[in-house]
């Protein structure tokens, strides 16, 4: 694959990765007109949590397939999207037990803050699913998201820890 491939492939991802979100936005505003703020967002909770442990266990159960062991160096190889080429990421720590990373650019979170604070509110939600995907992958690993950029950070930050030995 040549340079320019990638690079297209690249651009067609992250144009993917914006239609996804604007879909999730426009499903995601339209539960809450239907059913009001407060039962709107329980529902979108609801469902993010379930697709985040579906995902997690869709990742636990390739890794188990493969004998590996589940530590977040294994996640990480099995992941279920490419983040390593549509999001700017930075390692700051990445060790099978402990994994801490700055996210500076996330195609969601661009196109939830360039429609608007309510994209933003129900952005947040989104994100609760990170979460919830790790636990479902081993319930061992702790997740951490002290930084956020739709809560004005400047990156998305993400500390993931595994208790040693709990694999």
């Amino acid at each position: 694959m040549t340079n320019l491939e990638k690079s297209e492939c690249k651009e067609y991802l992250v144009n993917t990765l914006g239609v996804m979100a604007l879909l999730y936005y426009y499903m995601a505003k339209n539960v809450v007109e239907k059913l009001g703020e407060e039962e709107g967002k329980k529902l979108i909770l609801k469902a993010i949590r379930e697709f985040g442990s579906m995902r997690g266990e869709a990742i636990r159960k390739r890794v188990v397939a493969k004998g590996l062991e589940l530590n977040l160096q294994n996640m990480n190889q099995n992941y279920d999207l490419p983040l390593h080429i549509a999001w700017e990421m930075k390692s700051i720590k990445s060790t099978p037990y402990e994994s801490h990373s700055e996210n500076y650019f996330c195609k969601f979170a661009e196109v939830w803050k360039e429609l608007g604070k309510e994209a933003v509110s129900l952005g947040l939600l989104y994100c609760e699913q990170d979460a919830t995907l790790i636990h479902s992958y081993n319930p061992n690993i702790g997740f951490n998201n002290p930084k956020n950029v739709l809560r004005e950070d400047n990156c998305c930050e993400h500390i993931i820890r595994l208790t040693k030995g709990s694999s």
